[in-house]
């Protein structure tokens, strides 16, 4: 497991705070990950959460090397983002006029989800999202293939969704080991045996 800050964020540098920065510093955390020995090159997941997925599904949709991703209370696109920010889940004709002036495009998850159709993808969003509306995720399991699924967390929140779904860590345990054994399997590569799972 790999766990970095991005710039300005824990007790990483600062530098500045624009999104085509911050997305250089998820490049630059997946080339340290591929650079080790010790990683298997053909078993590398994302695990992505609020304004981290908006970084993490572009990563995916650009880098093969990404097998898999769980991507937690995401939102679709920056200026829907900005719109629901200031016109509520679902924003009116002035909120999204200023979400355009305010917020430039590109980078947005809902692109980057539709060209991710070859790799599995777990949503997971809570239905009283307080941050980022549930709406948000409606729209990016529309938009993406039959390898995107959503788990709902009925009344969850923003960031407490393991308090209203117990059983949420194991299924994302479970996707992952599933979804990575099978990346195993179209390479040809040995799998691990059930024995091996639960170790």
């Amino acid at each position: 497991m790999f766990l970095f800050d991005y710039r300005g964020y824990g007790r990483s540098e600062k530098g500045k705070l624009r999104r085509g920065e911050i997305y250089r510093d998820a490049h630059a955390a997946l080339e340290l990950i591929l650079s080790r020995r010790d990683v298997a090159r053909d078993r590398i997941a994302i695990y992505a959460q609020s304004l981290g997925a908006a970084f993490g599904l572009p990563l995916m949709a650009e880098r093969s090397e990404i097998r898999a991703a769980v991507i937690v209370s995401a939102f679709s696109c920056w200026r829907e983002m900005t719109a629901s920010v200031l016109g509520g889940d679902r924003p009116g004709i002035v909120a999204r006029m200023l979400s355009r002036w305010l917020m430039p495009a590109g980078l947005d998850p809902i692109e980057a989800i539709v060209r991710i159709n070859d790799r599995p993808v777990l949503l997971v969003h809570g239905t009283a999202d307080e941050v980022v509306p549930y709406s948000h995720a409606e729209r990016l399991v529309a938009a993406g293939g039959s390898n995107v699924s959503l788990r709902s967390v009925e009344g969850g929140d923003h960031n407490g969704l393991r308090w209203y779904d117990s059983s949420l860590d194991e299924a994302m345990a479970h996707f992952l080991k599933h979804s990575l054994n099978g990346a195993q399997k179209r390479e040809g590569r040995a799998t691990p045996t059930d024995e091996d799972h639960s170790r």
